[in-house]
Order: C-alpha cells, then structure tokens, then sequence
C-alpha cells in the first residue's frame, strides 16, 4: 500500500467517525424561534363560546414563555393577542381577531406572537386545549 493511499483510507475514516457522531447526536430541547430552550409549563382546557370571550392566556413575561399552543375541537375560534393601547378596539369578536378554523392544532411561537394576554371567541360553545412552552 502506498503512503498517500493510506493517508487517504485514514481521512475517509476520520469523516465517517465525525460524521457518524455529528448526525446521531441526541435532541434534548424543543427549541423557539427565539432559539431558546423550552418545557411545558402549563395545560388546560377550556370552554369558549359566542356569549363571553375568555382570557386563555393572562400576562407572561417571563423567561419560560417560548411557544403557546392552542387546539380547537369543533368549532372555529377568533383569538385576540394581546391589549394594544391606543391602537383603537382589540376586543376580539365573530369578525375582528386571528381566525383559527376548528379541528386545529396551532403552536404560537413567543418570538413571533409574544407572551402577552390571549383571548378568545367561539362562534359556537367548543372545548380549547391550551397549552404554554
């Protein structure tokens, strides 16, 4: 065997050590947009419907807010994110708010929709899961 060919079979295997060791690395963490680390903190349920709107999230400014994650059965729902004052009404109703369409699972990551209040509107009474990363 010459010398350059044995130095080429050591750096093939060198790459497949390094690569085999690089592609099975273990996930530990879910991570947000935000590039932060994150667990659950919180899951519940709830009813919401067209007669009340219903806080499903209050004020979270904290660090363990990452991502906040909302499942509709039956019925649409429209959520508000956030008070936003001085920006005219934020009350969410049938036809103002972020439509989510029923039979939905939605993850609302922190870096992109915030950790602030959310509520929301049934068009028709439906149980919401609701949870917070």
């Amino acid at each position: 065997m010459t010398k350059s060919l044995k130095i080429t079979s050591i750096l093939a295997i060198a790459v497949l050590v390094v690569g085999f060791f690089y592609f099975n690395q273990p996930v530990s963490n879910v991570e947000s947009a935000g590039y932060i680390p994150s667990h659950i903190q919180s899951a519940t349920t709830t009813t919401v419907g067209p007669d009340t709107i219903v806080t499903i999230f209050d004020d979270q400014v904290s660090a363990t807010c990452n991502s906040r994650v909302i499942s509709t059965t039956d019925s649409a729902i429209m959520i508000s994110f956030g008070d936003v004052s001085g920006f005219g009404s934020t009350t969410v109703s049938a036809t103002a708010g972020h439509w989510q369409p029923a039979s939905t699972t939605v993850a609302y990551d922190s870096a992109l929709y915030g950790c602030g209040l959310y509520s929301a509107y049934g068009y028709s009474s439906t149980t919401l899961t609701v949870s917070s990363f």
